[in-house]
């Protein structure tokens, strides 16, 4: 076998075996209903199910769309370990300026940095 392809068979072995066949582009997903944000007073809150990020005590929620987004750090959620429970407050950062956007995504994420991020898209 020609040296040339026999690095290129180690070098994409060794890629697959370091980094295992996930997507890296998707976080993992949970669902949101009921929600309600009111932008100009930063108060939020939305029931949340399917989450399997654990213990969601210390967490913090993001919610936003092209071009502007709002953070509570760390959020009030109920639910504990269940999977399910609600969110809800006052955001405590923003960046940008809301405006409609076709897309709304709502974050779960750890206000650990090592926690893994769960997202909603409506």
């Amino acid at each position: 076998m020609d040296n040339k392809i026999r690095s290129i068979l180690f070098a994409v072995l060794f890629f697959v075996l370091l980094f295992p066949f996930k997507s890296y582009a998707t976080d993992d997903t949970f669902t949101v209903t009921g929600l309600t944000m009111d932008h100009t007073t930063g108060y939020y809150s939305f029931y949340y199910s399917g989450y399997t990020g654990g213990d969601i005590s210390r967490e913090s929620v993001a919610i936003f769309g092209t071009g502007w987004g709002y953070n509570d750090e760390p959020a009030s959620c109920t639910g504990g370990s269940s999977g399910a429970g609600t969110c809800s407050g006052i955001f405590n950062y923003s960046n940008g300026t809301f405006s409609c956007t076709p897309t709304l995504n709502v974050s779960i994420y750890g206000y650990n940095p090592s926690s893994p991020t769960f997202n909603y898209a409506f």
